[in-house]
This record gives C-alpha cells, structure tokens and sequence, in this order.
C-alpha cells in the first residue's frame, strides 16, 4: 500500500505503508445551551472538526547509517508544506483530501529497516473527487408580435408578445404566423354582411362553430340606363309664368308679382290710382284757417292753435326746483307728474317762487288743479300790494284757474273759463307767486297742482267759455275724376291732442265734404263727415272732395296739431277681359297620347270673379282653326286625340277674366299646356357581358330588380351564358342552374319592355342586382367588387386578403407579424444537424421559410411556391425535394464540410456537396418560422427543435423521425425546444449530478442574452442577488467557495438576503430569474464524507 501527497508517492522514498487510521466520521462538537430546571439541554447545531489519517510508515533497504540519516531529511522535506496538500491513497485513487503533517513523528531504525507513523490533518474534513461542468441553463428564444396581441381561434387574447400554442406533434407547438386583418366586421359575432373587395384579388374566408358553413355570394349592381319605352315623338311642355305681356291683351294687363314684371294676369284697371298728401307749409297755404294757423316750414310744417296766450313762463309741475327746491315744505313731486302739496299740524304749507313781479302793465297766471278743499289760497305780489284768496274747491276733480290782474288794486280770479271773484289789492312786502298755501293745524288735505303758466306785464283778458281753445283748417279741393271707378279709399294723418306741461287731452277732429264740378265750378255739400264721402264702385268723373281739421283744448299752454294727412284712392277693375295667346307650334309631338293645360292663381280667388280657358288647334300649320272650346283646369285639350296627327299643328288658347267686384280682380300665376307623346309598343335593351369565370362552380343565383308595370305593359328579363341561348330570369329567381360550372364563363342579360297602351310604360328599376354563390367554401378570387356572406352556425369567422388563412383575429384590430429568434452562434460551421417537426399545409401561394439566418453567408430552409422544400448553405440554393403531404413531418438538415443533406421523415431526400465548407459568415440570428427581415412566416405549427454541434447520422435522424417520441437531447445538442406552453430550451443536467456525499461550492457563470435589471441564481431556497442594469453579453461569474461575485471581470455587490450556496447530493436543480435571460454553467468538484 502507498500514499501520493503532494504529488509524489510514498513509494519514491521506498516507504510501504503498513497502516492508515481515521475515523468514520470527522469530530463533531454540539453546541448546547442548558436551562436550570430543564433536563438536558437546548441543541443549536454541530460543529464539524479536522479529519487525521494516521499513517504507518516502514522504510525498506538495506543503507548505511549515513544513508539512512539522508533518506530522513528527504522524507522530512517531502513532508514539510506550510498550507494543506493533496492527499490520495492508492485504494481510493478517484478522490483526494488536503492534508499538512503534523511535524510530530519518529523513525526508528531496526537493522537495515526503519518504522514510524505520520499524523495527516485536513482542515477540510472531506475528499474532493471528479471536476463536472455544464450547462444548467440557457437563454429563451425571442418571441415578438412586434407588441401588438393576437387571438386564439375560440375568441380568447393571447397576451401580447406572447406566442401562441396549440397541440403539436408531442404537447404543444408554436404557431407562427404573418400579420393580418379580419375584413368582417362582425367577425366576433357573425352577422350577413357585404364587404367591398378588389375584384380578381384572392381572398379567402374561415369559420368557427359547431358544424360550420357560410354562404359566399359575389353581388353585382347593374345599371339600368333604359328604364322606360322610348316615345314616338318629342313631348312638348310649355308654362307661361313671366311673359304675360305677349300674346293679344283685351280689358287685361300683365301685372308685377313683385318679382317679375310681367309675372300675373289680371283685369285692367278702370283708371288710376291716386294719392294726395299735405305735409309742406305750401300744401296747407291752400286752405282756410280759423283759430288756427300753419307753424314751421318745409316738411316741418303743422297746422294747430293760434288764439292761446303767448306766455313768458310754462312750469309743467315735474321738479319743486323752482318753487323752494326740495325744502318746500309739504310739497312732492307725484309720479303721476304733478305736484301735491299735503297740509300739516305743525308747519306751513305750500309752493312758493319769487319772480320779479310787477303789475304795471298787468299780469296773468293760469293754473290747473285738484283740490279736496278750498281751505287753500294763493298769494300774488309785487312787493307792494298781494292779491290773495282761497282756491275753490274743484270736489276731487282738475280745473283750470286764471289769475287776472289788470294793475295794483284790480284783479279777478276764473274757475273753467267763469269768473268767480273780482280780487282786490292790500300791502304786502314779499314779491312771490305763493300756491296751495295753507298754514299749521290740520293735517292730511292735499292740493295738486298740473300745470302753471304766468306773464309778467301782459293782461290776457278773460279765458274763453270752459276755458277751452278752439279753431279750425279747411283744405283745398282734390279732384278725383282721373280714378273712375272707385276701388277702395282710405286716409292717414299724423295728428297730437296732449299737452306738453299738463295732463290735459284736446281733440284734433278730420272731416270730409263731397264736391261736384259743373259749369266750371265746383258745387260743395252743405254737410261734412267724418267718413270718405265716396264708397267703393262710385264713378267719380268730375267728382271732388276736401278736408278739415277741429282742434279744441282746455290748457291755455299747449295745443293739438296736425302735421300731416293722406287720401288714397285705387282705381276700380273694368268688369270683364281675356288674353289671347301667341300661336304655339306642336308639330314635335307627332301623335299626343295625353294633353292637358291648367293654370294657378297668384292668391286665392276672391268671391265675384270668374276665370274661364278655352283652346283651339289648327292641324295644317295654322291656315284653319277649330272652334274656341271651353277647357277646365287641368283638364285635356278638346278635340286632340291619340290618333290625332299633329305633325303640322299649331295650338292657341284664351284666357276670360271677368269681376262683379270692382274692387277685387282674379289673379293668373302661371299656366302650363303639356302635349305626352306616345310610347314604342316594344323595346329590348343588352347589358355588357360580365366575367364570372373566377367563381368556379355555382352554389346559387339570384336576381332581383324593382318594376312598375302599369295595365297593358310587361318586363322580360333573361339571363345567358354564350350570349345565345337565353333563359327568362323571374324577379327573385335564379340566373341558371345550381351547380353550374363558371369557369372562363361570361354572364349576359338583356331585359324588353313592352306595352298595349302607348300611353303608358313599364318602368324598369334604376338597377338590377344579381348574386352568384359559390362552391368552394373558403377559396375566394372575387368576380365583383362586392361580396356577400352568410353564416350558419358561425361563431366566429374572418376573411383575409390573401390565397391561404391564418388564424383568427377580431375586426378593427391588426395582428401583426410573428418572429422567433435565437443567436446564431449555437450553429456549428464544422459540422451539425437541424431537426424539427413542421405541419405542412400544402399551401404554395407564396415561400414559406422554416428556418433562416442573417449575415452574408445565407442558410435557409423554405417550401416556395414550385411545391419544393429548398435548403441554401453559403448563400446559393443547394439542394431542394418536393414537399411532403399535408400532416406532421420530421425535417432534417444535416451538414459536414461540405457534405450536406436533406431529410423528410428519417429519409435522405436530397444531397450536396458544396464548392466551399458550410459558413455562417456574419450570422446573428437564427429565424425559425420565417425569414430574416420577419416576413413569410411559415403560417403554420411547429415542434420539438434541436440543433447539434454534430453531423447526426442516418440512424439517429430515422430514430427521431420513427419512435414516436421527442428527440432527446444530449451533450451534442446546443438547442432543444419542445414549445409545450413554454419557449425554455429542454436541459439535460443528468451528467452533472452531483454524486459526493458532502456538499459541495459551486463557480457559476452567467452570459446575459438579453437585457436585465438584476439577476438571481437559486439552488433551492438559497439564493445570489444581484442588482444591475445588465445588457446582452454581460458575463456574471459567482464563486461559491470564495463567497464572491464579478461582472465581466470586476467584484460587484450582491444582496445583504444572499447566500453562496453549497451544492447537495443528487441532482443538479440551478434555476435563474428572469428566466431565459442568460446561459448558465456550473462547474464543481463533488466531495465525499
């Protein structure tokens, strides 16, 4: 027996070793903690102590003592290390222990032999046996939607970026498909509906349900340019509306309708209009005044009183500013626009001014107003003498009052134009105007006061009986006679009967008086009216008549005028006229199978009046005429037939008008003659042949029109195929028969209409629409560029614009393009095999990629539009095989060099040999599914990839191909993905179990693939941290012994919550978070007890 240590055997210093002690187990120490009181004690862990070999040495052959003495120093220098060494026994070559000599040992010499024991401490109790690395996990391919979501065929969201997986070959599988949208917009829940489509474009339709089918219809409107017969001639219209000054006008004028100038029909006036105004100074100067006179000039002029006084001072009694102001004591200003003076108990009470009064040449003051009492007075005074007296009682009623004063010591005092009191002078030395006064003791009478007009030094004598003012204007004569026959009369005048300064209302009365001219001179009545002397009707040749104003009023300050007024008179209507037309040529019309004329008044036909038409014609261009004939309103034109031939005939109609109103006339608006011809008796119209050849075989037709078809008229419609044989075609009936086929077909129609009566015609609908369903349930190259579906029992279902379908998606929302990428670098250039399931649709409308890379030295696998699987190494098509049949397919590429093959379903299909060894120059990405810029996707199901760094041989492709099972992936497999609900690439970490009996601290290395804010390694519960902004190939490297971590060279922090873990017996279970973001390795050395 011998020992290596250090690496170099015991047997090199001619050592045997006779013994070798250790222990089972290394010592352990408990670590207790007792409680008083408690039996025993509480355990908190071991603690595991040194393991020591003692070995016994024998030292064999024969020396001297001197070569003894210097084979000890070298087996000293063999055992003397300052840090553990490794340590392996013979009988256990495959694990070694780290051990230091304890320094403490003998050798005794027995003749030519010597013996001694070596104490062996391993500070690390257990044995390190065989060093495993492998991978525990790789990177996940890149799925993208390009962040858009797609639907499951049952309706349900995929989440987005998400790929799709359905039952595959073995579990799931992968669909990867091209984007598309859902033309339907009731995809979600299926409703008939129409689509606008491009017409020969390829489209195909997909359904979902229990049991499925849909009706596919291509739809086409026609439009119908003939809808009715033609007519033998020409239909001639013709409405008189403007131009009723042509033609021969008789007791009729062609009047204004406010618009035109010659838009109504009527009776001739039997004279004119006539209107008179007096506004101007010169238009009243005609007249004669009494009382009265003309005021102002111009336009401004007006007629009122002259004979009131002409007084200095007006007060109309609204303000108290000239009578005390606001302090007059028991005065207000009434709204009712007077002013009250209301007597109290304590104060004195009234109005008072102070003007400079004098009654020298006299004075004069006329007032108007209310009192309840005559306990008031008014005082009068030039500072000398004062004339003063009660006010009247005037009973609760207005009165108009006068103060007279002819000098110092006379004066009088009138109530309503009578003289009440003659008054007399005494001193007074207060020159004032003082009204309503009364002094303190009774409260509560009122005294009202309207109006107040005085003069200083003007005697205006007594004011006239009742105090009222009166005069009168007579006009100048008008004359009428140019009216004739009165129509209507009416007059206006701008009148005004109030007072400026009081409340006072006058009268301004108008009067008319008739006048008759005779002899030169005009004879007036002795009456005067208040009416128009001449009622409607009257002929008023040498007729006259005048006007004349009355004005009357109390207030002696203000007085009515009259400033203007109008006499209007409109001429009467003659009684009766007509309207003769111009000669109206109708040869046009040929033969007429209707005639008619009507006419509408302007307004409503006034009572009285009468309006009557009559027509006649001449049939040889106007030479003789037919008898005038009555013809009603809306009626036909007498002695005009269906036979009747019009080809040389001319027409005229007449217009009577006739009125027992003078006053009112009838009113023509407008009148229209219409002369129909007849229609053809038969007519047949062809629509332009329509290409229906892409519908294939026909499911059912259907044609449908809209018509009117009078008595005596028909609509034949027909369909055919070669423009010769033709079938009638009924109003919702079918075009052909069911099942026709249509390929390279054309579809004509025509449609005749016809008719018994050429007054009428069928009418034919502006369109015909026609529906072709086809066959073939999904396939669609439209025919129209409308297309009608149908479902029964649908619950989804989407039309794509495209030869094929892919899988379903709601309408409004675009699915877009589906990509899976992995690095390329798992390809080896050297030699490898892909393998994968594909589900073959046998779809060859476009290329299909399976697999592709990027970089200049191109590697595809694709199905093209030939029906052929293709392979391209270094860019340049390589081999090709015809595509298998619809279902699953095992495919394998396998390459060596420059030796290449094809593999459908475990059996060689297609070889090279290239001009230069397989290279992935410049390569990235592998594509599966589609092609390298993320287009032709394979639109169909995958399954079960593996890539390996080898070239597999026949046997194992068959294998893969035949058992029935997934490809089981060992350590020549770069990538295995078996998409069952998940894109984790299959590990096999079988080869790496850890099978030491000790644990063990493992040096993990992480290369990021992908883009992380942290990464986390976990074994179990125990786990490494480690926050940071990580970018694809980052290399995070964690040593497990050194309890430390590194990012691409430099030691980076780790969370306080992390623990280096040791690895346990058994498998390998190292698990990464985010998943599939980096490619994991382990590397360790198992351990043993």
């Amino acid at each position: 027996m011998e020992i290596n240590f250090n690496g170099v055997s015991s047997a090199d210093h001619s050592l045997i070793v006779t013994q070798v002690k250790r222990g089972v187990l290394p010592p352990k120490a408990a670590q207790m903690l007792t409680a008083p009181g408690r039996p025993g004690a509480y355990f908190f862990r071991s603690e595991t102590g040194v393991t020591t070999f003692t070995v016994s040495f024998d030292l064999i052959g024969e020396a001297t003592i001197a070569d003894f003495e210097n084979r000890k120093r070298l087996i000293a220098e063999w055992l003397d290390v300052d840090e553990p060494a490794p340590l392996v026994f013979d009988y256990e070559l495959d694990k070694t222990y780290y051990a230091i000599p304890d320094g403490n040992y003998d050798l005794e010499r027995a003749g030519t032999y010597g013996s001694f024991d070596v104490t062996f401490i391993c500070p690390d109790p257990y044995a390190y046996g065989i060093t495993k690395t492998g991978t525990v996990a790789q990177v996940y391919p890149a799925f993208s939607r390009g962040g858009g979501i797609r639907y499951r065929n049952d309706g349900t969201q995929v989440t987005a970026d998400y790929p799709y997986y359905q039952p595959g070959k073995f579990g799931d599988a992968i669909l990867i498909e091209e984007g598309t949208s859902n033309l339907l917009t009731t995809a979600s829940v299926p409703a008939a509906e129409e689509v606008s489509v491009t017409q020969g474009g390829n489209y195909t339709l997909s359904i979902y349900g229990t049991n499925p089918s849909a009706k596919i219809e291509h739809k086409r409107v026609e439009n119908i340019a003939n809808t009715t017969l033609a007519k033998e001639g020409t239909d001639f219209s013709q409405t008189i509306d403007t131009t009723w000054n042509t033609g021969t006008l008789s007791g009729t004028v062609a009047a204004s309708d406010g618009t035109n100038q010659y838009g109504i029909l009527q009776l001739a006036k039997s004279g004119t209009d006539l209107s008179k105004t007096w506004t101007s100074d010169t238009d009243f100067s005609g007249g004669s005044f009494s009382g009265t006179a003309v005021y102002g000039t111009g336009t401004n002029a007006y007629i009122a009183l002259n004979n009131q006084p002409n007084w200095g001072t007006r007060d109309g009694m609204t303000s108290l500013s000239t009578w005390n102001g606001s302090g007059t004591a028991g005065a207000t200003v009434d709204p009712g626009g007077f002013i009250r003076v209301t007597s109290s108990a304590s104060v004195n009470v009234g109005i008072d001014r102070q003007p400079a009064v004098t009654f020298t040449n006299g004075f004069t003051l006329d007032f108007r107003a209310r009192t309840s009492d005559g306990n008031s007075s008014f005082y009068i005074s030039d500072g000398s003498v004062r004339f003063s007296d009660a006010i009247p009682s005037t009973n609760g009623n207005w009165s108009w009052f006068r103060i007279r004063i002819t000098n110092s010591t006379t004066g009088y005092l009138y109530q309503d134009g009578t003289l009440i009191k003659t008054l007399t002078s005494s001193s007074y030395s207060t020159r004032r105007i003082l009204l309503g006064y009364r002094s303190s003791g009774t409260a509560g009478a009122t005294y009202d006061f309207d109006a107040v007009y005085f003069t200083i030094g003007a005697d205006y004598g007594p004011p006239p009986a009742n105090h009222t003012y009166t005069g009168t204007y007579i006009s100048p004569g008008l004359d009428l006679s140019s009216v004739a026959l009165e129509g209507t009369s009416n007059w206006t005048g701008t009148t005004s009967n109030s007072s400026l300064y009081s409340l006072e209302v006058g009268t301004n009365t108008i009067e008319f008086q008739a006048g008759t001219y005779s002899g030169g001179s005009v004879t007036w009545d002795t009456t005067w009216s208040s009416e128009f002397p001449y009622t409607k009707g009257a002929d008023l040749t040498n007729k006259w008549v005048r006007w004349r104003t009355t004005q009357s009023i109390k207030d002696s300050g203000d007085a009515p005028w009259l400033r203007d007024i109008t006499i209007s008179l409109t001429s009467g209507y003659v009684a009766s006229g007509s309207y003769e037309s111009p000669v109206v040529d109708i040869s046009q019309v040929g033969k007429a199978a209707s005639t008619l004329q009507n006419w509408t008044m302007f307004s409503t036909q006034p009572p009285g009046t009468t309006v009557t038409l009559s027509t006649r014609y001449s049939l040889d261009g106007g030479s003789t005429w037919s008898a005038y004939a009555d013809t009603t309103n809306g009626g036909t034109i007498p002695g005009i037939s269906q036979s009747t031939d019009l080809s040389n005939a001319r027409f005229q109609y007449k217009f009577t008008l006739s009125t027992t109103d003078v006053g009112a006339t009838p009113q023509i608006d407008k009148t229209t003659y219409t002369f129909t011809t007849g229609y053809k008796t038969s007519q047949t119209f062809t629509l332009p042949g329509y290409s229906v050849g892409s519908i294939g075989t026909s499911a059912g037709s259907l044609a449908s029109w809209t018509e009117t078809k009078p008595s005596g008229t028909n609509i034949v419609v027909e369909s055919s195929l070669d423009n010769t044989n033709w079938s009638v075609v009924t109003n919702g009936g079918t075009l052909f028969a069911n099942g026709t086929d249509l390929t390279g077909k054309t579809l004509y129609l025509r449609y005749t209409l016809s008719t018994t009566d050429t007054s009428q015609t069928p009418t034919m609908g502006a369109s015909l629409t026609w529906k072709i369903a086809q066959q073939d349930p999904a396939k669609i190259i439209p025919a129209t560029s409308t297309l009608s579906f149908t479902p029964t029992n649908v619950a989804r279902w989407q039309l794509e614009a495209k030869p094929y379908a892919t899988g379903w998606q709601p309408y409004g929302t675009a699915r877009n393009a589906e990509t899976l990428t992995y690095k390329a670098s798992i390809l080896n250039a050297a030699q490898g095999t892909a393998e994968l399931w594909a589900y073959e649709e046998g779809e060859n409308a476009v290329r299909r990629y399976l697999l592709d890379i990027d970089g200049s030295s191109r590697f595809s696998l694709y199905r093209d539009t030939d029906g052929k699987y293709h392979v391209v190494f270094n860019g340049t098509d390589a081999m090709s095989t015809n595509a298998p049949a619809v279902g699953w397919h095992h495919v394998a590429i396998r390459w060596n060099g420059m030796d290449v093959a094809l593999f459908i379903d475990g059996a060689q299909a297609a070889s090279a040999t290239l001009a230069d060894a397989v290279a992935f120059t410049g390569a990235t990405k592998l594509y599966v599914g589609s092609r390298n810029d993320g287009t032709l996707q394979w639109n169909g199901l995958l399954d079960d990839l593996m890539i390996s760094n080898i070239a597999r041989s026949d046997t194992e492709i068959l294998a893969h191909a035949t058992n029935g099972q997934p490809m089981t992936p060992d350590e020549n497999k770069t990538l295995k993905l078996t998409f069952d609900d998940s894109l984790a690439p299959s590990m096999d970490t079988s080869d790496i179990a850890n099978n030491g009996t000790a644990p063990t601290y493992p040096v993990i290395t992480a290369t990021m693939g992908q883009a992380s804010t942290y990464l986390k390694i976990s074994s179990g519960a125990d786990f490494v941290y480690i926050s940071r902004n990580f970018v694809a190939g980052d290399v995070v490297v964690i040593d497990c012994a050194k309890a430390i971590a590194t990012v691409n060279g430099v030691r980076v922090p780790v969370s306080l919550d992390s623990n280096f873990f040791a690895l346990s017996k058994g498998a390998i279970n190292i698990t990464t978070d985010p998943a599939g973001v980096a490619d994991v390795t382990i590397s360790y050395a198992e351990r043993w007890k």
